[in-house]
């Protein structure tokens, strides 16, 4: 079964009738029942049409029944309470049983609150207009006419020049000069370089000059040990 939406009574709608709470937290309070498809839910919750103290009726469960307004006529549904919903005659509610007016029930057994129904005017179902994309509409078409489209004769074709956008063509980094990567040549001054050239021809003499002093010494130095050796030879003979 397709769970009924609340559904309070609408502004200006005759009610279909009446719940009564007899007994606990809620006595003396009068609930308009609204016209079919509509459903009114009993409970300690928030969104309960009919909403019971929490703490002074316990026995009440958070959604504990809803009575369900049909075109048919008016029953109570049980919502699967933890201390049941039961008739009059102590029977529990299963499923959806119907109400008559003048019927009582209580919810959560024994210390519940007792609850009837009155039924006012019968019960009529609430004309609701369908929506704007169910209602056909009828729309005339206009008769179809033939469009005739004179094209003109081959000889008086102009060929239009269709300009065509020039492409832009990518801008590339400037390559950098050679100059700017080849180092310029080093110039030397001639009269330096003349300088240089005469510097190493005196380091060259000089060398040259020292190394022939040396040669000369060491000459001189084997000739005049070998002349000392021979004359001390001669003395020795002689003696």
């Amino acid at each position: 079964m397709t769970e009924t939406t609340l559904s309070p009574l609408m502004a200006g709608a005759v009610p279909a009738g009446f719940l009564v709470v007899e007994s606990g937290s809620l006595l003396g309070q009068r609930f308009p029942l609204p016209q079919a498809p509509g459903a009114l839910l009993l409970g300690r919750e928030r969104i309960c049409n009919a909403r019971f103290d929490p703490d002074r009726d316990r026995l009440v469960g958070r959604t504990h029944a809803r009575i369900e307004v049909r075109q048919d006529g008016l029953y109570l549904v049980d919502l699967n309470s933890a201390n049941g919903t039961f008739r009059e005659d102590g029977v529990a509610v299963r499923g959806a049983i119907p109400l008559t007016s003048g019927m009582r029930f209580q919810l959560g057994g024994e210390g519940g609150p007792w609850l009837s129904i009155q039924i006012s005017s019968p019960i009529q179902a609430l004309h609701v207009s369908p929506p704007q994309s169910q209602v056909q509409t009828l729309i005339s078409r206009p008769t179809e006419q033939p469009v005739i489209v004179h094209l003109p004769s081959q000889g008086s074709l102009a060929t239009a020049a269709i300009p065509v956008p020039a492409l832009r063509q990518p801008q590339r980094e400037p390559e950098p000069a050679l100059a700017s990567v080849i180092p310029p040549p080093v110039l030397v001054d001639p009269v330096v370089a003349e300088h240089r050239k005469l510097f190493w021809r005196q380091v060259m003499l000089i060398s040259a000059l020292l190394l022939s002093a040396c040669v000369l010494g060491v000459l001189f130095g084997l000739r005049d040990g070998g002349a000392g050796s021979v004359e001390s030879g001669g003395n020795a003979e002689s003696q």
